[in-house]
């Protein structure tokens, strides 16, 4: 799932958070500055020593805040969940009330924010090695999942959990093709149209 959109529609805006965690201004910092290297360097360079420096803090200072690399990743988890829940809360009262079409926009348009283009694939990797970043990317994508089976099963569907699946796996697999910076970028808008087109033409009721 994309992070850090800059794309939510004005008009949706309710200016409702209900769902802020509160971390405290350094570990916000170091988390941010996780992410930073990451973008920036990618996985390979996130080590506690690295991020320690990075801090410009010593590592036990570091360690005072994260004791280990398990919990860093933890942080991260969590640092990234509250991100979400604070933009789709953006979108609409209710997470679970957020209308399909709106998700798809959302989701979609994010792939063109850099960061995004730049941190997920660097996630999926490090999930290979890493079996702390594996458990977070299955805590960040179950409520994603747990969203469209439920769109699927008000609108009907028999197999909600493979039309979720589905849908989840091509939204994702637009990052290598259509996010910022790749080759297909450009049709970044026409795509977009025609996984809504095709929704519509599925599932009319959407259009109310």
């Amino acid at each position: 799932m994309m992070i850090f959109c800059t794309s939510v529609a004005a008009g949706h805006l309710t200016g409702k958070v209900k769902s802020e965690i509160f971390v405290s201004t350094k570990k916000k910092e170091i988390l941010d500055t996780a992410l930073t290297i990451i973008r920036e360097q990618g996985y390979a360079a996130l080590s506690m020593r690295n991020l320690a420096k990075r801090c410009d803090i010593t590592l036990s200072s570091l360690q005072y805040h994260f004791a280990n690399w398990k919990t860093l990743i933890d942080g991260i988890s969590a640092h990234l969940l509250n991100a979400y829940q604070l933009q789709w809360e953006a979108l609409h009262d209710s997470f679970d009330d957020i209308p399909l079409p709106l998700f798809i926009e959302f989701v979609i348009d994010d792939l063109q924010n850099p960061d995004t283009a730049a941190l997920w694939p660097q996630f999926w990797a490090m999930a290979k090695v890493e079996p702390a970043v594996e458990a977070m990317l299955a805590q960040v994508y179950q409520p994603y999942l747990g969203y469209l089976r439920t769109q699927f099963i008000a609108l009907g569907c028999e197999a909600a959990d493979d039309e979720a699946l589905a849908l989840i796996s091509m939204l994702e697999g637009m990052l290598l093709f259509i996010a910022h910076g790749q080759q297909h970028s450009d049709h970044h808008a026409r795509v977009k149209q025609l996984v809504l087109d095709n929704l519509y033409q599925r599932f009319p009721a959407l259009r109310d």
